[in-house]
């Protein structure tokens, strides 16, 4: 199932795979489906290597995040 595959993608330990997981999630076109965002970005930001990736991603493309989740985060 792809959900279980995103989120096990999310526990990765090299920072370079969680940064393009995040990349991929936010991307116009993506291949992550819009009802398995939170998943990615959960699964990232539980990883003690990937908070904060996370965190500073969030800050960073938090326009380009919200365009794309919008409708879930109001």
């Amino acid at each position: 199932n792809g959900h279980l595959l995103l989120s096990s993608l999310g526990c990765s330990k090299h920072i370079w795979i969680l940064n393009q997981l995040l990349n991929n999630t936010f991307t116009v076109g993506s291949p992550v489906r819009p009802g398995d965002v939170s998943s990615v970005v959960s699964s990232v930001a539980q990883n003690v290597i990937g908070r904060d990736l996370a965190f500073d991603y969030f800050r960073q493309n938090w326009s380009l995040i919200k365009e794309r989740c919008g409708f879930i985060m109001g």
